[in-house]
């Protein structure tokens, strides 16, 4: 299953070991005071998310030398699906973290099955449009077989809750049928369908109304619930062109509530400046387009979408992210891939880019 063989996209894979390299460098930067704070060590929290980086570079390389027809196999994309079922309704037996359920702990390490559930729906969605390349004979009863299987891991998700994972999937979910060529006014209506139910959860959820009041009006309330926004945009506020330099943040001094997660990309631009957020965003750029064409390009028509998928969800969360950071977009629990500290995110997402990586290899300029 495994091949050594280094006729691949290696642009890709630098770039890959750059941006988690980029990452480490700036979780060690914003984790320091919250480290101090926590865990009466200034390097707790990076060493914890060096070990995830460890292990997700070495499975990250594994994936890449691997045979991965196996992928194409009904009873693999089967045990995919059950085994994420199983893990996102165990995460309802963990105690809640800050009134929510999203993780499941074990021997000191935890792991968010919302995050396995995007890769499960995007394998299951290939597997099944590259059997079924035309969708406009009875779409409905195609839409009904792809809802079977993907609506329970929506509902799970929900009740946790973590309303960003649901928006991606319902992203991916959409824009694999409209790629598949689903007829667009069916789409539509499927989408408005799902709208209500959308809009019903939030108006139900304190939290997440008040993420898209924020949104609305950010500085209503900068002391109360405007009060993370608002610190992300001071610490890209004094950025400039060149940021304060490295290790210089001030934001992260406790100002800047857990800047060594989703609000890294804050701290990215504070202390680096317009340059260093462009030369990240620019290296995300790269991956999307050179992703794009290893998928297109891939003989097996499953790891066409296969491939497609994987590099657009990474660019999915990368839009949110810095969005949300901006204030283009409401404050979502969604990390920066490769940056952000958390190491379910940072695994799932070298395993994605392993498998992309993996399809260039027959056509590597």
């Amino acid at each position: 299953m495994i091949r050594l063989d280094w006729n691949l996209d290696r642009s890709m894979l630098l770039a890959t070991l750059i941006l988690v390299c980029v990452g480490l460098v700036m979780v060690f930067s914003a984790s320091i005071p919250t480290s101090q704070a926590k865990f009466h060590s200034p390097h707790f929290l990076f060493y914890r998310q060096l070990a995830w980086a460890a292990i997700g570079v070495f499975v990250f390389l594994l994936v890449v030398q691997m045979r991965l027809q196996w992928l194409a196999c009904r009873w693999v994309v089967a045990t995919a699906l059950v085994a994420t079922y199983i893990l996102l309704a165990l995460v309802f037996t963990q105690s809640p973290i800050n009134g929510t359920q999203r993780w499941l702990h074990a021997f000191g390490v935890s792991f968010q099955p919302s995050e396995l559930a995007k890769l499960t729906t995007i394998l299951f969605l290939s597997y099944y449009l590259s059997r079924e390349p035309d969708l406009r004979e009875r779409p409905f009863l195609h839409l009904l077989r792809i809802a079977v299987p993907v609506v329970p891991m929506l509902a799970l998700i929900v009740f946790e809750p973590d309303l960003g994972s649901v928006v991606i999937l319902l992203v991916i979910v959409l824009l694999y049928l409209f790629l598949a060529g689903f007829p667009l006014l069916k789409l539509a209506l499927a989408g408005a369908a799902v709208l209500p139910i959308l809009v019903v959860v939030v108006l139900t959820s304190p939290y997440m109304l008040n993420r898209i009041r924020t949104f609305m009006a950010p500085d209503a309330d900068p002391r109360g619930i405007g009060y993370h926004i608002n610190q992300s945009l001071i610490a890209m506020g004094h950025s400039g062109f060149w940021g304060l330099g490295l290790g210089e943040s001030t934001q992260k001094l406790y100002f800047l509530p857990e800047p060594h997660t989703d609000f890294i990309f804050a701290v990215v631009g504070e202390e680096l400046g317009f340059l260093g957020c462009l030369a990240v965003v620019a290296l995300f750029g790269y991956l999307f387009c050179r992703g794009i064409k290893a998928a297109i390009q891939n003989p097996v028509p499953m790891f066409n979408w296969l491939g497609l998928g994987l590099i657009t969800l990474i660019m999915i969360e990368v839009l949110i992210n810095t969005s949300m950071v901006i204030s283009l977009g409401p404050t979502k629990g969604i990390p920066l891939p490769f940056i952000s500290m958390g190491g379910t995110s940072l695994l799932i997402n070298l395993l994605a880019m392993g498998v992309v990586i993996n399809f260039s290899r027959e056509y590597a300029e």
